[in-house]
């Protein structure tokens, strides 16, 4: 069969104030679907219209897409849809209004919160990790919703429960973001403003697991403000992680689409850039330190688009999972396993930090955007959570006194003894561009004046390649 073009991703576009085909303009702005209009390209014969549709809303649960269907609200080239499993061909026009989030109630809770930056206009904060940021089915209670009103002398509200694994990331545009805001259930923003009611707003999200630095807009223009500087990519985020094994190449810059797993909804994947397959999204790493003696790796990663569980996603993708993720590592015993392996030498310190590490190692250390009252730069970095301190330390000084190291040197073949390295050095330009790689060690710290003859080995504190210890 002959594989048909078409657009290779759906077009979203905002519900409209009166929809005739959503069948929904009674709810509020918050809680109304969102309309999606797509023509089934690179199919190759026939698809079910509900796999379809997930590939193509990566966002969208199978069971959330069926239920729409059902209810009437997908259409195939203009003729209501009832059944999942009808089927689609290259070139149909599919539009869709997927059902709205059911309504919960939050309920203001005095939840410590480590407050960054606040003014009359926007909140930052610390997220700690285990917080969840959304209301959702299995999270009533304890999210950042629920520290946000209770912080800002707010009453309960009705919100739009997220997902219910507590994940939900994916930022780009504000993502879902008038399904998030918290807003006042008594009243519209306009009577709400006039008694001086601060509506925090969630702009951006970080998983459940992760740590860090979230902007939170207490108006409707401040929200609306910041989700378009989300939109443009105006926003600075640099994350540091803890990666198992050590990165090769050291530095580079990750282009894939990511989309939901088929195997595991509550898990995302690779698949090829610009393939069609769910959204583009594109990473840039770099190492900052080695730690556990090439086990691990301190990462920084800097992000181009913010798509649910990306930096997790191309950690897996490059062959490095976060340690500590369960979802996308090989499970917490065996990635400390992979960390530790036969490094008997490794402190115990160092191997409690590793083998205790309970989350996903993700901390959003920077952020920074301009703001929207202002028009200041506002810039934010973040200290370490005491988890991600004590294992980066711990590790650190686990290397610092393993005693004495042998190197072989890939050109002249001298075996030199040294200290073992400190792994504290910083990867330049340079170093990851130099040509001659050619000293087998531990990677991390830079040869120098060590003893050997050979002439290369001063060149550029030459960056020493990993795996081959004497």
């Amino acid at each position: 069969m002959q594989q048909l073009a078409g657009p290779t991703a759906p077009v979203l576009v905002p519900a409209p104030d009166t929809c005739t085909r959503c069948r929904l303009a009674c709810l509020p702005l918050s809680h109304r679907p969102r309309c999606v209009a797509a023509a089934a390209g690179s199919v190759q014969g026939k698809v079910r219209l509900d796999a379809y549709l997930a590939s193509r809303l990566p966002g969208a649960s199978r069971a959330k897409i069926s239920a729409s269907i059902r209810a009437g609200l997908v259409l195939v080239n203009a003729a209501a849809a009832t059944k999942p499993a009808q089927a689609v061909r290259g070139g149909d026009r599919v539009d869709v209004s997927l059902l709205p989030p059911e309504p919960c109630t939050a309920i203001p809770e005095a939840i410590p919160l480590h407050v960054v930056y606040e003014d009359e206009h926007l909140i930052v904060v610390n997220k700690a990790a285990g917080m969840v940021v959304h209301l959702s089915p299995g999270h009533s209670t304890g999210t950042l919703v629920n520290a946000l009103l209770a912080h800002c002398g707010l009453p309960p509200c009705t919100v739009a429960c997220g997902n219910d694994d507590g994940d939900d990331d994916d930022d780009d545009g504000g993502g879902r973001s008038s399904n998030t805001e918290v807003a006042a259930s008594h009243g519209s923003s306009s009577s709400s403003s006039s008694r001086g009611i601060i509506r925090p707003g969630i702009v951006h999200r970080l998983d459940r697991g992760t740590s860090g630095l979230m902007v939170v807009a207490k108006t409707d223009f401040c929200h609306a403000a910041l989700c378009s500087q989300f939109k443009e990519r105006s926003v600075s985020r640099i994350y540091n992680a803890i990666v198992t094994g050590l990165p090769s190449p050291a530095a580079a810059r990750v282009a894939t689409n990511v989309s939901r797993d088929p195997g595991n909804r509550l898990r995302m994947m690779a698949v090829p850039y610009g393939s069609g397959r769910g959204r583009t999204a594109v990473s840039n790493y770099q190492t900052l330190q080695v730690l556990a003696s090439s086990g691990a790796a301190l990462v920084q990663w800097k992000l181009e688009t913010g798509r649910t569980h990306q930096i997790r996603v191309h950690a897996r993708h490059i062959g490095h999972p976060l340690l500590g993720d369960d979802l996308y590592g090989p499970g917490h015993a065996a990635a400390a396993r992979t960390v530790v392996g036969k490094r008997s030498s490794l402190l115990p310190t160092a191997r409690a930090a590793v083998e205790g590490f309970a989350r996903p190692a993700l901390h959003a250390k920077t952020l920074g955007f301009t703001h929207p009252v202002t028009q200041q730069r506002l810039a934010f970095d973040s200290e370490w959570p005491q988890d991600f301190h004590s294992c980066t330390s711990s590790c650190r000084t686990g290397n610092e006194l393993l005693g004495m190291e042998r190197l072989r040197c890939g050109m002249c073949r001298d075996v030199i003894r040294r200290p073992l390295c400190r792994a504290q050095s910083s990867l330049s330009a340079d170093m990851l561009d130099c040509p001659l790689r050619f000293v087998a060690g531990c990677m991390g710290s830079l040869l120098v004046g060590n003893g050997c003859t050979c002439l290369h080995a001063t060149y550029l504190n030459a960056l020493i390649a990993p795996g081959a210890c004497a």
